[in-house]
């Protein structure tokens, strides 16, 4: 009776229901354009690296978290403009938005060969894209990049 007792509790316990997936971080925390201060309280941590790139001749302020999927966050004129997920550890597939706490509604564009794509489905985000960006010859898994463009 008790080994039945603990094997109920370890399945109940081991089973993770979508609810209560680990979130990467709150996409909609940062539908307001945060500034660089406030997205390192959303993460509850200090990034990583931080500097500045110029992307197609516009200055950026960029936040990188490796430990977090290698996310960069970009800012400019001190306000959130655009994130970036480079290593998402998520399946590629349109219900892994859940593990940016943003909820699962169908893709307004789809291409299973290519991108998964919302646009203007959540609040104060334009673009939300699941894009692939190819793979090795002798590489079987697929690499993607998550995209996250906030609405101006």
């Amino acid at each position: 009776m008790m080994r039945r007792l603990l094997l109920l509790v370890f399945v109940m316990l081991g089973c993770k229901s979508p609810d209560h997936l680990n979130v990467l971080f709150d996409a909609s925390a940062l539908a307001a354009r945060p500034s660089p201060e406030t997205v390192q309280e959303i993460m509850k941590m200090k990034p990583d690296s931080a500097f500045y790139k110029t992307l197609f001749g516009v200055e950026k302020f960029i936040l990188l978290y490796n430990v977090k999927d290698s996310t960069e966050f970009r800012f400019q004129d001190n306000k959130l403009e655009e994130v970036i997920v480079n290593k998402p550890s998520m399946a590629y597939h349109p219900k892994s938005i859940a593990f940016f706490g943003l909820p699962l509604v169908q893709p307004t564009e789809v291409d299973t060969a290519a991108y998964f794509l919302w646009r203007n489905v959540f609040a104060g985000m334009e673009v939300v894209n699941f894009y692939k960006v190819g793979s090795r010859p002798d590489d079987r898994t697929m690499r993607y990049k998550v995209y996250f463009k906030l609405a101006l």
